[in-house]
């Protein structure tokens, strides 16, 4: 179960009063694609949305994620926040999507790259286990 995301200590569940997300795992995603940008972008520090929506994030960024799935806490690596860069700073591997259903999160590589994991095909399960 996908319980709750923490930023530098401060948790979505008590900004976004959302109780149970989804969590959809995509190996082939280099992207985490959520509604709920506007309440994890209140917690980084100096992010910020373009005029076509893409969220930036600070090059030198040091802002702990950490995603927390049956109770058990997966810290990402601040730099795996950072998806490309473009003139001026650099944009982040977190972006909006439209969900139908607002407690949706498609988690790519970014923070895949991060833990061991391990799919039941059959029961639509995942394990998760952290690299370090």
């Amino acid at each position: 179960m996908f319980d709750d995301v923490s930023i530098n200590g401060n948790k979505l569940s008590k900004f976004e009063n959302i109780t149970q997300r989804k969590a959809i795992f995509d190996t082939g995603s280099s992207t985490i694609m959520t509604s709920e940008t506007l309440g994890f972008y209140n917690f980084i520090n100096g992010s910020y949305q373009d005029d076509d929506g893409i969220y930036h994030v600070p090059c030198d960024i040091k802002d702990q994620v950490t995603l927390i799935f049956g109770g058990i806490s997966f810290k990402m690596d601040p730099l795996d926040l950072i998806s490309a860069y473009d003139d001026h700073d650099c944009i982040s591997a977190v972006q909006f999507e439209n969900f139908s259903d607002n407690t949706q999160w498609l988690i790519g590589y970014p923070f895949l790259k991060n833990v061991y994991s391990v799919y039941n095909i059959k029961d639509y399960t995942i394990g998760l286990a952290p690299l370090s």
